[in-house]
């Protein structure tokens, strides 16, 4: 992040030079642990020192292109799994399941979490699908990238399981991170997450700290 924050250490102080014109408050702040979730970094800032921080508007310097300027960022709704059974040895399967086949049956099907329609403002949906957006998008981000500007993704970024090849694994830890466009309500993802769930009974799930 050092080209953005070295743009907003300039823009901050070519900005006090026209302080009289101005109307209300400017406040530079630099944080780090965004890649954690941001409570150490901006979620401590807003619960600690909210009068100085907050404002009407934010300009973050996080990367894009030179081709956009991005707004609305897509929030993360990060999840934790964990699938518990008996375990075994690979020789006689009929005395547990695989822990690591549940996994795998769930992120089949937490794929579908993909198919939320969001609820878009008309504003902002007239916004990421104008042509001049769309081709932005795909200039900055790569080809492909327009396609997801108004959708939900989903990342299985972690998977831990089983001990040994010819062991039946007893557990399996699965972390996601979900990503939601303007117009996705939190609980509907919830909601849906619990479906899921319900399918498996040797699943548990807690949202992870990045999701509030």
């Amino acid at each position: 992040m050092k080209c953005g924050t070295t743009a907003s250490i300039f823009t901050y102080a070519y900005l006090s030079g026209l302080v009289d014109e101005l109307r209300g408050a400017l406040t530079l702040t630099l944080v780090s642990d965004e890649e954690t979730g941001g409570r150490w970094g901006s979620g401590y800032l807003v619960e600690h020192h909210a009068d100085e921080v907050l404002g009407d508007c934010v300009l973050n310097g996080e990367p894009s292109s030179p081709h956009t300027i991005r707004f609305g960022e897509k929030a993360m709704f990060w999840m934790k799994f964990s699938i518990r059974t008996p375990g075994g040895h690979s020789a006689y399967p009929h005395v547990s399941t695989s822990a690591n086949r549940i996994a795998a049956a769930l992120i089949r099907d937490l794929e579908s979490l993909e198919s939320l329609v969001p609820a878009t403002p008309e504003t902002v949906a007239r916004a990421l699908g104008g042509s001049d957006a769309l081709a932005g998008a795909e200039r900055g981000l790569g080809a492909g990238a327009a396609a997801f500007l108004q959708k939900v993704t989903l990342n299985v970024g972690v998977m831990r399981g089983g001990v040994k090849v010819n062991m039946l694994p007893a557990s399996c830890e699965i972390e996601a991170d979900a990503r939601l466009p303007v117009g996705v309500d939190r609980d509907d993802v919830r909601r849906a997450v619990e479906r899921i769930v319900a399918r498996y009974p040797e699943v548990t799930w807690e949202e992870g700290r990045a999701s509030a």
